[in-house]
């Protein structure tokens, strides 16, 4: 076992160094990301900000609607992630529709739904669509999502989707 642990390791030492040779003559194969834990948090910064620039201008194009129903936990829980999205992204116009016709606390401004909720095929709770005025609607989730999930989803849409917004977008 121990020889072989040996030899492992000699053939590891090996694959590195060739390794930082490789990258070395050939830069282009390197990750975006810089290799020096003390230069990450620049990279990371400035992805933050990037992601940042999208999403406020993807809530200058769009909204989101959140179906919910009162009884439903996951609704509840998922009123705790957008009023959290809410605070990192004040400028995102979210409306709550209720199916149930009840009205969370943290969301005063809950209309009840008219239909619509029909029209676009919400049959889980709870749904969150990204609404783009008039008449256009994209769905981002059926189900609980996270605000981590819920602003990568959003970030996807706007980069892979919707690039006549965007543009190409690059990671640093």
């Amino acid at each position: 076992y121990m020889e072989y642990n040996h030899l492992m390791m000699k053939l590891s030492e090996n694959f590195s160094l060739a390794w930082q040779k490789a990258l070395m003559m050939y830069p282009e194969l390197e990750g975006p990301a810089p290799v020096s834990d003390v230069d990450k948090d620049l990279y990371f910064d400035v992805l933050k900000e990037r992601e940042r620039e999208i999403l406020h201008g993807l809530s200058k194009k769009a909204g989101l609607f959140f179906f919910y129903e009162s009884s439903c936990p996951y609704c509840e829980r998922q009123v705790y992630h957008l009023k959290r999205f809410m605070i990192e992204n004040p400028y995102f116009v979210i409306k709550p529709v209720s199916l149930d016709g009840s009205v969370f606390a943290e969301f005063p401004d809950t209309v009840i739904d008219n239909g619509i909720s029909q029209r676009l095929g919400v049959n889980m709770v709870p749904s969150i669509f990204l609404a783009f005025p008039p008449d256009r609607f994209e769905r981002i989730s059926s189900g609980l999502v996270s605000t981590s999930e819920l602003k990568r989803r959003l970030i996807w849409y706007a980069i892979e989707i919707d690039t006549s917004y965007y543009g190409n977008f690059t990671r640093p």
